[in-house]
Parts: C-alpha cells; sequence; structure tokens
C-alpha cells in the first residue's frame, strides 16, 4: 500500500500498478493548501492496488460525498466523520480508471451562504517516485514503561562435583563420666591353699557385696474358680421402635369412556387399612392429576385433539399400621 500525503497542490502518478505523491510547487491559492477551519480540506491519499481503493483523509467531509474523476463518479464505500483531520473516505478504483491526468474531487454541496464544499487533488500517469528525504531527526525517548510481572523459576541446575575433604578439626573437650557399669559375675573358687599357722585374730571385715538376684520361678498352677458374684441391676428400658406396616396390598379402579375429552376416577382402601402409596395411568391424551385423598387415591385424563375412548386406571397401595 502506497501512502499519499501532504497539504500543497498534489500530483499522483502510477508506476508499477501503484499510486505515488509527487509533491509539485505551485501557488498557495491553486495548491488550496490553506482552508477555512470549516471548509472541505483532503490532507491525505492512500492507494490499495490489491483492493482497488483510494482512501481520502481529511477534514469537514460530510457522510455522503460525491468523489469523481474527470466528472467520473467513483462508488463511495465507506465514509467516516471523526473530527478536524480525521475524517475519512474510502473509494473504488477500478485498475484501468487512471490512463491519463485526471482531477479527483470530493465535493458536500455547498453551505447556507452557497458557498462550494469541495476540494480536489490531480491524478495522472507519470515517471517514477522521486529520491527518499533524508531521516527525520530522533524523537525524545519516552517514560520508561511498569516493571512487568516476575518470570517463572528456572529449572534447578545440574549437582556439581563433590568439593575435597576439609581438614581435620581440633579435638573436643573431655565428655562428662559415664555412669558405673554393672557389678561383674563372683568369680570361681580358688583351689584351698596349705594350712598356715594360726595367725592372730584379726578384726571383722566390712560385709561384702549382694550378690544377683536369682531367675524367676516357674508360674504356679491355677486356682480353684471363684464363687458366683450376685447377679446385678436391670438395665434401663430400651427406646420404643417404629410403626410396622402389615398385610400390603395394591387395589386399582379403572374407568373407560368412549368420545369423553376428560374423564376422572379413584380408588379407597379396604376398611381396616391405610393408604401408604399410589399412582395413575391413562391409555392416551393428557394425565392430568394423580394424588392421594383421604384414605383414597384419585386420578384424571382429557383428550382435546379427537373423540377417542378415553380409559384412567388408579391404584392405591394399603396397609395395616401398628401403633
Amino acid at each position: 500500500m502506497a501512502h499519499l500525503a501532504t497539504r500543497s497542490k498534489k500530483t499522483l502518478v502510477s508506476v508499477a500498478g501503484s499510486l505515488v505523491l509527487l509533491a509539485a510547487v505551485v501557488p498557495l491559492a491553486l495548491a488550496q493548501s490553506s482552508h477555512p477551519a470549516d471548509r472541505v480540506a483532503i490532507e491525505s491519499i492512500t492507494s490499495d492496488t490489491a483492493r482497488e481503493t483510494l482512501t481520502i483523509r481529511g477534514s469537514e467531509f460530510c457522510l455522503e460525498p460525491v468523489v469523481t474523476i474527470a466528472d467520473r463518479e467513483l462508488e463511495v464505500l465507506t465514509a467516516t466523520i471523526g473530527g478536524s483531520g480525521a475524517d475519512v473516505i474510502e473509494v473504488s478504483l477500478p485498475g484501468n480508471t487512471l490512463s491519463a491526468a485526471y482531477r479527483l474531487t470530493v465535493d458536500c454541496g455547498v453551505d447556507a451562504e452557497g458557498l462550494a464544499l469541495a476540494d480536489w487533488f490531480d491524478l495522472g500517469v507519470g515517471g517514477p517516485p522521486g529520491a527518499a528525504g533524508p531521516p527525520g531527526a530522533q524523537g525524545i525517548a519516552g517514560p520508561p514503561g511498569p516493571h512487568g510481572p516476575p518470570g517463572l523459576d528456572g529449572a534447578d541446575g545440574a549437582t556439581g562435583p563433590t568439593g575435597p575433604q576439609g581438614p581435620t578439626g581440633e579435638d573436643g573437650a573431655d565428655g562428662l563420666d559415664g555412669a558405673d557399669g554393672a557389678t561383674g559375675p563372683t568369680g570361681p573358687q580358688g583351689e584351698a591353699g596349705l594350712t598356715g599357722a594360726e595367725g592372730a585374730t584379726g578384726p571383722q571385715g566390712a560385709m561384702g557385696p549382694q550378690g544377683p538376684a536369682g531367675a524367676t520361678g516357674a508360674t504356679g498352677p491355677q486356682g480353684p474358680t471363684g464363687a458366683t458374684g450376685p447377679q446385678g441391676p436391670a438395665g434401663a428400658t430400651g427406646a420404643t421402635g417404629s410403626t410396622g406396616l402389615a398385610n400390603v396390598e395394591v387395589v386399582s379402579n379403572t374407568r373407560t369412556s368412549a368420545g369423553t375429552s376428560s374423564l376422572q376416577t379413584s380408588v379407597s382402601c379396604p376398611v381396616g387399612k391405610t393408604l401408604i402409596g399410589g399412582g395413575a395411568q391413562t391409555n392416551g391424551g393428557f394425565l392430568d392429576l394423580s394424588i392421594p385423598i383421604g384414605n383414597q387415591w384419585f386420578g384424571s385424563a382429557s383428550n382435546h385433539f379427537a373423540p377417542v375412548v378415553t380409559e384412567v386406571k388408579v391404584y392405591a397401595i394399603c396397609a395395616t399400621v401398628s401403633s
């Protein structure tokens, strides 16, 4: 896509199938480089040869502009009003349109004073585009952006080789004295020596240490069974059990009627028995109700589409309930 821009008298040329802007210096009155703030002003034109469109940007455009090239009206694809210098018109430009020099005009009619609301560009076929201008000065660096979130922890590195053994440390301080060991067993008695001469009676010696305890003896025989103890007090009374059911039976009742749109019936439990459940069914149509009423089961059905034989059958589950 080639971008065509700048205010002043402008000429567009076609090179290798693309539109390129050539700036030609002409008097400001012809170039229409100065417009009142409320007048239509074309600021730039962009061509898209692949889509065969022209995009016209400027100010004071209207939502229903008339865009022409040499009095040939082009199809307006879109027209957007975005404020001063931000209005955009996109038109269809068939590939064979630019075969000579033409004038492109954006016409928004006239204002309340009868003044024309229009601007124009000259389009045509010409030579190659001019050389690119020198690059502009580098702009001032913007403020640093906010810190991003911390990254994820990296994977653990491989285990390094084992380092050399360090030097031997100094001897530690002496530990506390340990507890006295157990007394060793008495040694065997030595051989009797020769009887020596009777010496003088010496003083009584100190008492020797106590010998080790003997091994535990074998368990004695079991003693006789003791007498039976007195009977204990009676236990507390247990909680009352749940109510039981007995003599469960299912009773039913069927009612049939031809050509009736609604039919109902019921069935009661025998005397002495209590309703504990029930149900209803029909051979066609809709089952409207299936409910207990007192000690009976009630059911009803309806058929609103055609007069057919309607059947309703109800069931009651009955049992003797003990208190």
